[in-house]
């Protein structure tokens, strides 16, 4: 049948709308009706907008249509988005509405707080989610997408005034998405590359797929092993044998496979074992082992000697485990939700009738009950438009980002920028021809390092010189892709490579699963299990957190779904991914851009994702010291029952850190256990680096540049001047405000880990010379009468007993304590946050600063200097010491943090010329800080 519009296009949705309304209108209230839809919802028809994001998303990575994926701004000094994605349908403020649309219901449960704005869908490539992190340098491994087939997601993204149709806040794959997960249609599982398939996750654990993620590590991942040295025992181990009826605990070999629980223990009665403990027996047996090891049930509770071994072996027996189950819903009375009888919240899932007509806005009506598509490339490609895409302001790539925006608390890759600048001396090439070199081997997944060594060769056959040799290429990709001599002069101007060959044949969307006929089934993979298990009360413990950080394998069980993470791949049960693409060949573990897990130094924190599993004993010293603060700083934001459990809790993560020569812990604090450069012990100055470092998080006292206040409590079994004897979140940065400075990134990452890294990263520099450290005189002694001597810190093996010993209080004595005159503490000079940061453990004015030292009963005490040259900038660490009334002694209650600028640093190379310019006096003799 001719269309009696032939003769007719039709420029928008109104137009259409004019024309046909009370057609439009009224099948649109018929189809609602016999949908469960809303009449809005009844116009979106979902399948072929899946068809046409697919087509978009596979025409760029075909090379035939152009599409980047970049961080754009409005003219107007909008906000930053990134663009462009397929627009599918505006929601309005429909979902804050009360609604029997079955459309509208599915789409609430998929957002956090639907009651507030108003929501657009848009619909991504599976590739570009948060799970795969974008290109950072020619060091990361290259994404096989060629390889690949891809799929469609769609997501419910706020409407934001300055953000096209087809945006997204800048860092909303990172905030937003994993809180709310993708919406994807229910397919057919099929043995194909695709990068995600979402799973329909039933009222019971999947135990196929738990096995699998468990013989697939065993399998291919060396380093999650269980740590055993051979021969070696555990005295006092036992285990629950959970094949026996009813089970038993009974003494084994450590050196025998078992399984390790982790819960929170709750309110439990005496009698029988609580339920998570039952259903950890009943998950042990379906995962093929027949041992487990429960805390409570397997440590002695009543043999105080035995129980204080184990506790301090906490790190063997974790690490020792197959795998550890992890409990992070409820408490021991809870159970293990997909396990036992405790039922699973409902994965939002709805059914949608299929639509014979193609929607609205796809095109024009044909007069026969289909619409034709407009002759407009933009609304066939993205869903919209030409004058919606043209209104899209775009004021080029914003700041040079890649597509998740600043990464305001990534160290800068000082060694990737050494090693590009020694390629360029090598050849000797310019960074311009050098960016041309660089781009074509990323183009070809080719290394930096073999790339550069063809083209030597190869210039050389050509007869070109190397310093030529980038123009030569330029020509090259010129004359291959027809455009005229002189076009493309620079690395950015050479077009993007399709990461699809063009031979590769169209796989097209996974096939649609429903039950029904004439239906499709959409899903949502939920939030991602990394943030509910965050979110989780186990999450909040404090002897749990060491529990997860040391186990090599983890099966975590959350109210919604089930969680592997092992030290070589982290996966979700709501989601398959095809593991064997995913894994990196050479390291044996997920490569290097797939987003990885929680338990890796706790460092996964949005704004910026953490990417790649490493393994421990591969990380450089700097990356030891960021984990080791990170796991303080995790640990001390967690509740404890009993205040003796601030370091019986930490021993396990202690133990793994204790490298003899190396890193170490002393007290709590970090350690170099070794050797400086010039054969000194490194001891005493880095533990008086982080004895002045660490301090609370806190407040920021606005009327007052630089001053941070906490209200900590004290827990006085242990020193004050370590963070084992306070309550409250410790951290080794600066001023927590600055550090999460995202408009200063490079800044806020300086003032926060700077000198505290780089020194103990300079101290594995054996090419350092350490003309420009300094720190106090510090001993420490036993507070207990009849004490011969205080020991000085200049060895390790002087120390080492005291690192972990609860049974003495121990004493820090500062000699000959450097005190800083109180009125430059406060003046003016000193004072902004670049240059000074005051934290203070308890609830402290400047007024009272200026009153307890003018009135004797606060001092600030120089404990460390840092000039140098190796490091970027240079810094003062003070103590603020507060009396003990009677006493004599006095207690840290906070510490003073000054930077020394690159530029004074340069002309002060020695510490003793910094200190003799120093506002301080010698006090004489010595005090002790308990």
């Amino acid at each position: 049948m001719d269309s009696p519009e032939e003769d007719f296009s039709f420029d928008s949705e109104s137009e259409t709308s004019e024309l046909f309304p009370e057609w439009l209108n009224r099948a649109s209230a018929d189809l609602a009706e016999c949908a469960g839809l809303c009449i809005d919802c009844a116009e979106i028809n979902l399948e072929p907008r899946f068809v046409r994001a697919y087509d978009l998303y596979e025409g760029a990575r075909r090379g035939e249509n152009h599409r980047e994926l970049k961080v754009y701004r409005s003219f107007d000094d909008g906000p930053p988005y990134l663009a462009d994605f397929y627009y599918v349908a505006s929601l309005g403020d429909r979902l804050s509405r009360e609604s029997t649309c079955n459309l509208c219901s599915f789409l609430k449960k998929t957002i956090p707080a639907p009651e507030h704005g108003t929501y657009k869908i848009l619909a991504f490539c599976s590739t570009e989610s948060y799970l795969f992190d974008a290109p950072q340098n020619d060091t990361r491994s290259s994404r096989p997408w060629g390889l690949w087939d891809h799929n469609v997601f769609m997501a419910v993204v706020p409407e934001v005034p300055g953000i096209p149709k087809t945006g997204v806040p800048l860092r909303w794959f990172e905030t937003d998405l994993p809180k709310c997960g993708p919406i994807y249609r229910l397919t057919e599982r099929e043995d194909l590359h695709r990068a995600a398939i979402p799973n329909l996750v039933g009222r019971e654990a999947d135990w196929h797929k738990l096995n699998d993620w468990f013989r697939y590590c065993k399998q291919v991942h060396r380093h999650c092993a269980p740590r055993k040295p051979h021969g070696a025992s555990l005295p006092g181990f036992r285990v629950i044998n959970c094949n026996k009826k009813p089970p038993v605990i009974e003494s084994r070999p450590w050196a025998e496979a078992y399984v390790a629980l982790s819960y929170v223990w709750g309110l439990e009665s005496g009698g029988d074992w609580p339920q998570t403990v039952q259903d950890a027996v009943e998950l042990t047996a379906k995962m093929g082992e027949t041992y487990l090891w429960v805390d409570r049930l397997c440590i002695d509770q009543s043999n105080a000697q035995e129980k204080q071994f184990l506790i301090s072996k906490m790190d063997a027996i974790y690490e020792g485990a197959e795998f550890t189950i992890i409990a992070a819903a409820g408490d021991s009375r809870t159970g293990i939700v997909g396990v036992g009888r405790t039922p699973r919240a409902a994965q939002p899932v709805v059914d949608l009738r299929k639509q014979s007509r193609m929607p609205r806005d796809f095109g024009y009506y044909d007069g026969a009950g289909d619409y034709e598509d407009y002759d407009d490339e933009a609304l066939r490609l993205f869903g919209v438009n030409e004058r919606e895409m043209a209104e899209r302001n775009r004021d080029g790539e914003w700041l040079d980002l890649h597509r998740h925006g600043l990464r305001s608390r990534e160290r800068p890759d000082l060694t990737q920028m050494l090693h590009e600048l020694r390629l360029r001396q090598k050849y000797n090439v310019s960074e311009a021809h050098f960016r041309v070199f660089q781009r074509i081997a990323r183009d070809q997944n080719q290394p930096i390092d073999n790339f550069m060594d063809y083209i030597e060769d190869f210039s050389q056959i050509q007869g070109i010189p190397m310093q030529e040799f980038a123009l030569h290429l330029l020509r090259d990709v010129e004359e291959s892709i027809g455009v005229p001599p002189g076009t493309i002069t620079t690395a950015e101007d050479i077009p993007v490579l399709p990461v699809t060959p063009s031979g590769k044949p169209r796989a097209g969307l996974p096939k649609a699963f429903a039950l029904e006929d004439n239906y499709i089934t959409l899903l949502s993979t939920m939030e991602d299990a990394r943030i509910t298990i965050r979110n989780s009360e186990w999450a909040t413990r404090g002897w749990t957190y060491q529990e997860g950080i040391l186990s090599k394998r983890r099966l975590i069980f959350t109210e919604k779904q089930a969680y592997w993470e092992c030290c070589g791949m982290a996966a979700q049960e709501s989601l398959v991914l095809p593991l064997s693409l995913l894994h990196d060949p050479e390291t044996g573990q997920m490569f290097d851009w797939c987003l990885s897990g929680i338990f890796d130094g706790d460092t996964h924190r949005v704004p910026e994702l953490q990417y790649g599993f490493k393994p421990a004993s591969t990380q450089k010293v700097y990356e030891q010291i960021v984990k080791l603060n990170g796991h303080i700083k995790a640990f001390t934001s967690r509740r404890l029952r009993y205040a003796s459990d601030s370091v019986n809790a930490f021993l396990g993560v202690a133990a793994r850190y204790s490298v003899p020569g190396g890193l170490a812990l002393f007290q709590g604090l970090p350690v170099w256990s070794g050797l400086l450069s010039n054969d000194t012990p490194a001891l005493a100055i880095t533990f008086a680096l982080s004895l002045s470092t660490w301090a609370h998080e806190g407040n920021p006292q606005p009327d007052r540049a630089g001053l941070t206040t906490a209200a900590s409590p004290r827990r006085d079994a242990f020193p004050s001047w370590t963070w084992t004897g306070w309550e409250g979140t410790a951290t080794f940065a600066g001023s927590s405000a600055y550090a999460k400075d995202e408009d200063h990134p490079r800044e806020a990452f300086a003032w926060s880990h700077g000198l505290h890294v780089d020194v103990f990263e300079a101290i594995a520099d054996k090419g350092q010379v350490w003309s420009g450290l300094w720190c106090a005189d510090l001993v420490v002694h036993g507070d207990y009468a009849g004490e011969a001597a205080a020991v000085p810190l200049t060895t390790w093996a002087g120390v080492q007993h005291m690192a972990t010993d609860q049974s003495r209080r121990w004493i820090l004595r500062i000699m000959n304590p450097r005190v800083l005159r109180h009125e430059y503490l406060t003046t003016e000079d000193m004072e902004g946050e670049e240059k000074m940061q005051l934290h203070t453990s308890v609830p402290m004015t400047m007024a009272d600063l200026e009153r307890g030292h003018r009135e004797g009963n606060l001092l600030t005490v120089l404990l460390f200097v840092g000039m140098s040259p190796r490091l970027f900038d240079g810094g003062l660490r003070f103590l603020l010491l507060r009396r003990v009334p009677e006493s004599g002694r006095w207690e840290r209650i906070g510490r003073l943090a000054v930077a020394v600028e690159e530029g004074a640093m340069n002309k002060l190379m020695t510490a003793g010329d910094v200190i003799s310019g120093l506002p301080v006096y010698e006090l004489g003799g010595y005090i002790d800080v308990i």
